[in-house]
Parts: structure tokens; sequence; C-alpha cells
């Protein structure tokens, strides 16, 4: 598992290099079509520095972590059923705490699409679900359906403990 997920990070890791390398290459001329001297470059290089290493690096990692965490827990999760389960404080999104509680199967489908993390700085998880006599919140499909506008065709739309894949071939 770890030597997958160290595998899918490699071009990931080399494809944000080449984007951040042509980004301070085109910020090398300034508005008005001329090369910028070396100390507005040096500012304008400061300024962006603070995206590409602090806020995004914090994000990328802390998603390849839970990422991490989440993808050996469905290895080592023998449970017949799982629940879906916020942090349950006040920063939770909106369509993260209306799965919260969802059960099913570990094997529907539906654990392709609503597995976590399911957002950047996304802090669910899944446990051990029991269901009960209709107490049942929502089935699989309307589960899989609510999620599929905010998940489809990004990185979130994955389920990392079957796919072994953190960043996806698609993410930009």
């Amino acid at each position: 598992l770890i030597a997958a997920l160290q595998k899918n990070i490699y071009p990931f890791s080399a494809a944000k290099s080449l984007v951040q390398m042509n980004q301070y290459r085109d910020m090398m001329i300034g508005a008005d079509g001329k090369l910028l001297s070396f100390a507005s470059f040096k500012k304008v290089i400061a300024d962006q520095g603070e995206v590409f290493n602090n806020n995004y690096l914090q994000a990328e990692h802390q998603h390849a972590m839970q990422s991490a965490i989440m993808a050996h827990k469905w290895d080592t999760l023998n449970a017949e059923y799982l629940e879906f389960s916020t942090v349950g404080d006040s920063r939770v999104r909106f369509e993260h705490k209306k799965l919260d509680k969802f059960t099913a199967p570990k094997n529907d489908p539906v654990w392709r699409r609503i597995y976590p993390p399911l957002a950047w700085n996304c802090r669910c998880t899944v446990i051990p679900g029991i269901v009960q006599n209709n107490e049942k919140k929502m089935t699989a499909n309307e589960a899989g359906a609510m999620a599929k506008p905010w998940v489809k065709d990004t990185i979130f739309d994955n389920n990392v403990g079957l796919s072994k894949v953190i960043y996806k071939d698609n993410h930009p």
C-alpha cells in the first residue's frame, strides 16, 4: 500500500514543480512586456511563494495523509457495513453533514464515490456500521447521487483504498 501511494505521488510532485517553474518564468515579464528587475521579480516570487509553499503545500500534505489513512482503513477494517462519519463540529461542510451516519455494506459501489476524503481538508472517516430496522437516512443510490455534483471529475471521486491512487492523472 505504501509503495503504491508513494509511486502515485511522484508524478503529481513533478507536475506541480513544472507548473510552478512555468509560472515563475512567466512572472519575469511585467505588465508592460519588459523584463522585471531582480528586486521586482523577487517581490513577485515572494508573493506567489506564500500560495505555492504554504497554502497549497499544507492542503496537499493533509490530503495525502488523510488519503493514506483512509486507504489503510479500507484495507484493515473488517466490517460488513461501513458508516460515514464526520467530526461533528461547526467546521463540517453542509454536504458532508448530510452524509453523516450514512451506512451501507462495505462491498456497495457507493463507497467508490463517497469514500473520504471528499474535499480539501476533509476530516471525515468511516467506522464499522450497523444497520438497524428502518433507521437508514438514505439509500446508497441517494447518497451517491447527492455527492455526484460536488465530487464528479475531481480527485475526490475516488476510493483510495480500492484505487491505491491519491492524485489521479486528470488532477491539474
